[in-house]
């Protein structure tokens, strides 16, 4: 840039020389414009010292995310450095986990989940590590089909005839379990013979050792003969079943047993089964 100024030449007395002059020229409005820009991009990033000052120091590394996960699912957390001045940043961490036998986590922070257990996530940022402690739960979650077998039995009055005059052991009968699952918190719907006459609904938990315990109390009318089973009479039934406590044989079969007291309505009548589960596997999820 050049400017023009006028001075008076002392080699030339009373005249007025118009010369040309060099003068630096500041670019501060480049600067200006070059930091606005960097701050738009930053976004909640933090500009350079020689704009906002000293960097906030680091206090502590926050972990996002469930602290349940049901075996054999996914899922992914996130981690965020604060500062002493309250405010906070996300950030990448280098993840672990605490016993990869019971879950792992990849450097994208996606955990999975492999069997009942807790276990500890484990996270790695800007000189400070963070951990969160978490629970695999067994995943129970789907429709199970299986067979039971009546292990012991005793009954009287009414139903009498529920044990098969002391032959209870060659009983078998099929049965559907369907099961829906929110962490360590349980709700099935059981439905068991021909015709599923014995249905009803259960609730319960999976405990601490992956074991899957329900109960539950509900009425059935059934069809009874009426003397000469001529014709049909309903014989209300309560249904209370309690403890039900089965667990993981592999990722999609269960094993145990299960108790089952039936009480006759209107007249005398109890009996009280035991079943084990000869076979139960999961079909859906």
């Amino acid at each position: 840039m050049h400017d023009l100024q006028a001075v008076v030449a002392s080699e030339f007395p009373g005249r007025i020389v118009v010369v040309e002059t060099r003068r630096p020229v500041r670019h501060w409005w480049i600067t200006a414009a070059l930091l606005a820009s960097f701050a738009a991009c930053s976004g909640n990033d933090r500009l350079p010292n020689l704009v906002t000052g000293p960097t906030p120091t680091p206090t502590g590394l926050i972990i996002s995310g469930a602290d349940t996960v049901l075996s054999g699912l996914s899922d992914t957390y996130s981690a965020r450095l604060t500062f002493a001045d309250g405010t906070s940043m996300a950030v990448i961490p280098a993840w672990s986990t605490d016993d990869g036998n019971i879950a792992t986590i990849n450097a994208a922070g996606q955990l999975t989940a492999l069997r009942n257990g807790t276990t500890r996530i484990v996270a790695n940022a800007g000189g400070l590590v963070g951990r969160v402690a978490i629970r695999v739960v067994s995943n129970y979650r789907g429709s199970w089909h299986g067979d039971f077998a009546m292990r012991a039995c005793g009954a009287e009055g009414v139903l009498r005839g529920w044990c098969f005059e002391g032959e209870y052991s060659l009983i078998t009968e099929h049965g559907i379990l369907d099961v829906s699952q929110s962490g360590d918190r349980v709700e099935a719907q059981l439905r068991m013979g021909p015709g599923n006459p014995g249905s009803g609904p259960l609730a319960g938990i999976v405990t601490s050792e992956g074991r899957l315990n329900l109960a539950g109390a509900f009425r059935v009318d059934f069809k009874v003969c009426s003397g000469s089973c001529i014709t049909l009479i309903d014989r209300p039934l309560v249904f209370t079943i309690t403890p039900w406590d089965t667990s993981l044989s592999g990722a999609d079969e269960m094993s145990g047993a299960w108790v089952e007291q039936i009480v006759s309505v209107n007249d005398p009548g109890i009996a009280n089964i035991e079943w084990e589960l000869r076979s139960m596997r999961r079909f859906s999820q």
